[in-house]
């Protein structure tokens, strides 16, 4: 059976450029490729030579589980976004 088949409406990804990813994290660009690096930030997607985008649902997962993350009764604020 072909999955686009399946009958559920087909979920389109979007892409995010570097400004938006910004300013939905707080984050700034250096913050955002040294989490990338040590795989506690997505990946980006690399569309040409010069341009780089992330996908739209992985950093609302990853805000998600940062917002998680600070509400868990042993969760301690430090401040840190990439620790």
């Amino acid at each position: 059976m072909n999955p686009s088949n399946s009958g559920a409406p087909a979920q389109r990804e979007s892409f995010l450029r570097l400004p938006a990813v910004e300013q939905q994290t707080g984050l700034k660009k250096s913050a955002i490729y040294a989490g990338a690096k040590v795989g506690r930030f997505p990946q980006p997607v690399r569309l040409s030579r010069r341009c780089v985008v992330w996908r739209d649902s992985e950093i609302q997962q990853w805000i998600a589980e940062r917002v998680a993350a600070s509400q868990a009764p042993n969760a301690t604020n430090s401040g840190a976004m990439l620790k």
